[in-house]
């Protein structure tokens, strides 16, 4: 059944009477989700603890996609998604976006794929297949120095700066530029290449490769990204909350830090919507290793709603930030989850209804997916100061868990904010449709009334969720692009912290649904179609195996789907796999699966693909980038495809010469 998302909060009331029904209601609502409970529990005691830090999709712009570590397809990317060990984000040539995790952002734009090798509390590897990056390090511990993973070999960041890194191509060099801070190359073999601030490294060949550097000031942050970065403000939230804090660089520009009496210092959003109350724009996705998580679309809607508690002060929505005096832990949603006599108080509802509110301060948050004490005890003390008072809670649930709860256990417990709970049909929650549109309308003394279990959970399915694919559910998967250069031993490096998995999806297909620039986005314009800095155009496209997908002509989605990957038309498998092997990464020149070369480059310029046409073979450069196919390919002979405007069968392989 997998992990479930649960919370806790409590705060003592006495015990009101009910009739009957509720009563049974309530017997009833204890009765399953313990049985839910017990189900699982053996499952959270063999998982690890998920890790306290996590990254955040924090822009996106133009086309770009997003895969979780146990999916098979790609799905449109979407702002405030969490990227976790196992993800890969990828943009097509229209496209950008960036990622951040904690004081460090990295952005991609064109053509570009990067995927999270390993993602903690003590390690961020990141693999570069194909593309530029851009990162900049802001806080980051020296002592735990950023892994980026290019086909020639792993590029190590070691202070906070401002860098620029460029796979490469079987002609082009890997290039590792250092405008600020310090950088070091190291190869299959250990080798080491140091580049200073102010230099660029150069890393050519395949095996052995070639290592050299230029004192030359790197090509500056493309120029797209100078309305984001207006919109990035670091002080003064760094007076109120720890760096560690992913997303709160975005708070200062859309709200305000005013004294909260008891609560300390506390965040305020501006220009909210009329009855705007926390987790009510956005909508509920399955991210393992969590479960439940919500996605907000608010441009700053990650850490108010990932970390901190929310309270009702002056009559306005606060957000009380978490201290500064211990490490923050990432948590999927920090609220806890009406019951099932909801269902009695519901109008509009021809169903069964779910509800959730956010957690007030002091309120302890206790997850089912470990029982593990510390763990438990880490997430709440950056809110809860009485430790006692978090290990008493974690008591009590372990006993409703184990069945062993009486009498004395059965108490009614009130929530400072239970009266602003959100509630939806189930059927909204599950399929991870926007919820603001779909609240029902409850009356606040009706949803006091309302039971809250001490472990609560959302009465819908895991399984259920479109971000929980089945394997049964799953398109065919597919062999990872093959690489632009000799890996050399790259390839059989160890994946710390990855899923234990042999394949994940090839680069894009050509459907992948446009995601539109979000209106409170910056007017940022979309990369040109033009090269990179410091490459020429055709350089810049990957090579076999790794082409990006071909802008396809599918219709963008319905605005209110922007936030709502499921609510889109499912994207196609990205590259189906071929009848047999595929060539190693060691033999970069070897034919490889169908898919991978043949007649791309016909279909490219010809009329839309259809549906049950094969992704990879409506993935291919546009006609400029011909001259790379001989780059990207061995030595002749290989049968190459007519040009594209030729209707003649195929000519000789002359084309590759």
């Amino acid at each position: 059944m997998g992990n479930w998302l649960f919370a806790v909060t409590f705060s003592r009331r006495g015990r009101s009477p009910g009739g009957t029904m509720q009563r049974w209601l309530r017997a009833a609502f204890a009765a399953c989700f313990g049985l839910a409970v017990l189900a699982m529990a053996g499952n959270a005691l063999a998982q690890a603890d998920p890790p306290a830090r996590v990254g955040r999709i924090s822009y996106v712009a133009g086309t770009a996609s997003y895969h979780d570590g146990d999916e098979a397809r790609w799905s449109p990317a979407v702002l405030n998604y969490p990227f976790t060990t196992g993800g890969a984000l990828w943009t097509e040539p229209n496209g950008r976006a960036e990622m951040v995790v904690a004081g460090m952002r990295v952005r991609l734009q064109g053509a570009t794929e990067i995927d999270a090798l390993a993602l903690d509390d003590d390690q961020f590897r990141l693999r570069l297949p194909q593309g530029r990056i851009d990162v900049r390090m802001s806080g980051v511990a020296s002592e735990r120095p950023v892994d980026i993973l290019t086909p020639r070999g792993t590029v190590r960041l070691m202070a906070d700066g401002d860098y620029l890194i460029e796979a490469g191509t079987t002609d082009d060099p890997t290039r590792i530029g250092v405008r600020s801070g310090a950088a070091q190359f190291v190869d299959a073999n250990g080798s080491v290449l140091a580049v200073q601030a102010g230099e660029i490294g150069l890393v050519t060949g395949t095996t052995p490769v070639v290592f050299s550097t230029q004192r030359l000031a790197p090509p500056p942050m493309p120029p797209e990204w100078a309305a984001r970065d207006r919109q990035i403000i670091y002080r003064p939230a760094s007076q109120y909350i720890a760096n560690t804090v992913t997303g709160y660089e975005d708070l200062d520009a859309y709200g305000q830090w005013v004294p909260g009496g008891d609560y300390g210092q506390v965040w305020v959003p501006r220009a909210v919507p009329s009855g705007w109350a926390p987790y009510r724009h956005g909508h509920w996705a399955w991210v393992r290793p969590w479960g439940w998580t919500w996605i907000d679309d608010a441009p700053w809607g990650f850490a108010p709603f990932h970390y901190g508690r929310w309270v009702m002060f002056n009559n306005r929505w606060s957000w009380v930030p978490p201290a500064r005096t211990a490490r923050p832990v990432y948590a999927p949603a920090v609220v806890g989850f009406v019951g099932a006599t909801i269902a009695e108080f519901t109008v509009g509802s021809r169903g069964p209804a779910v509800g959730w509110f956010p957690l007030g301060p002091r309120e302890v948050y206790v997850p089912p997916y470990t029982t593990n004490r510390t763990y438990i005890r880490n997430i709440n003390v950056t809110n809860v100061t009485n430790v006692t008072e978090i290990e008493r809670r974690t008591d009590y649930v372990a006993r409703w868990k184990d069945r062993r709860d009486d009498r004395r256990d059965d108490e009614r417990w009130t929530y400072a904010n239970q009266r602003y709970a959100t509630v939806v049909p189930t059927e909204v929650f599950e399929k991870a449709r926007p919820v603001n549109r779909a609240a029902l309308r409850v009356q606040g003394d009706h949803l006091v009334k309302a039971d809250v279990a001490p472990v609560a959970a959302p009465p819908v399915l895991p399984n259920r969720t479109p971000d929980k694919r089945l394997p049964d559910a799953r398109g065919p998967d597919t062999k990872a692009p093959a690489p632009v250069v000799n890996r050399t031993t790259l390839g059989d490096m160890p994946t710390l912290g990855r899923p234990e998995r042999s394949e994940r999806p090839a680069a894009p297909g050509p459907k992948s649904a446009r995601v539109p620039d979000r209106p409170d986005s910056p007017p940022a314009l979309p990369p040109a179609a033009g090269p990179r800095p410091g490459q020429p155009d055709d350089k810049r496209l990957p090579p076999t195996g790794a082409v990006p997908p071909a802008k396809g002509p599918g219709v963008p989605p319905r605005p209110e789907e922007k936030v709502s990957p499921p609510g889109r038309p499912d994207l196609p498998p990205l590259r189906e796999r071929g009848p047999g092997p595929q060539a190693t990464p060691k033999e970069p020149g070897t034919p490889t699966a169908p898919p991978s070369v043949g007649p791309k480059a016909p279909e490219r310029v010809g009329p839309p693909p259809t549906a049950p046409a094969k992704p990879p073979e409506k993935v291919a450069p546009p006609p400029t980038a011909m001259p790379k196919a001989p780059e990207r390919m061995a030595p002749p002979p290989r049968p190459e495809t007519p040009p594209p405007p030729a209707a003649a069968p195929r000519p000789a392989p002359e084309r590759v010469a």
